[in-house]
């Protein structure tokens, strides 16, 4: 299982952010110079094993080491959001934290855009698809690395109400244009990636 794991990290910390060709992120990861990787490892089979790596991690982790290259210091801030209103619990297999806030959206945006809410239940889209990577990644793999930093930040300051909020905004602004789409699939792709262009 440790094995997969790994294998799985090492497959993640090679491929993330990849077009920007970091130095951090494209070390060799036998020399142990991988910083990514070695973050997610220490993570993953020290600091908590119960929860282990699941993709999106890395994006987070990632965007931390840009800013702080000290790996002991970046891995306690790491350590320090995933316990952010137990936002770790958006990686475990059953995802609870990914439904929980999706729920808060729903409940939200049937009070606050319900011609939205009506849409998307007609279109029968379901958030937790369309936002699942968005919210795994705190919109870092959606959004330049500035926007990413500042919603990173603000998370750290105001946890998941922050995140919510930020999606209610995107929801209300992209709202009109969601609305004037019939497709199933070019909802779920805008929703997923376009909306936050």
């Amino acid at each position: 299982m440790q094995n997969e794991m790994l294998k799985q990290v090492k497959m993640d910390a090679g491929r993330t952010f990849r077009s920007y060709n970091l130095k951090f992120l494209s070390s060799d990861v036998h020399k142990g110079k991988n910083k990514l990787y070695n973050l997610l490892k220490v993570y993953a089979l020290a600091l908590d094993p119960d929860i282990g790596y699941a993709q999106g991690m890395n994006f987070i982790a990632a965007l931390i080491l840009m800013h702080v290259p000290n790996q002991a210091l970046a891995c306690r801030i790491f350590t320090r959001v995933l316990e952010k209103d137990n936002w770790a619990r958006m990686y475990i297999s059953s995802t609870p934290k990914l439904f929980e806030v999706c729920q808060t959206i729903t409940e939200r945006m049937e009070m606050e855009l319900p011609y939205l809410y009506d849409k998307l239940k007609d279109q029968e889209v379901i958030l937790e698809a369309v936002l699942s990577s968005p919210l795994m990644t705190l919109f870092s793999n959606v959004l330049s690395f500035s926007e990413a930093t500042h919603v990173l930040n603000m998370f750290i300051l105001d946890g998941e109400s922050f995140i919510v909020d930020v999606l209610m905004n995107v929801m209300k602004n992209m709202g009109p244009h969601i609305l004037k789409m019939d497709d199933y699939g070019e909802i779920f792709e805008y929703m997923r990636k376009g909306m936050y262009d």
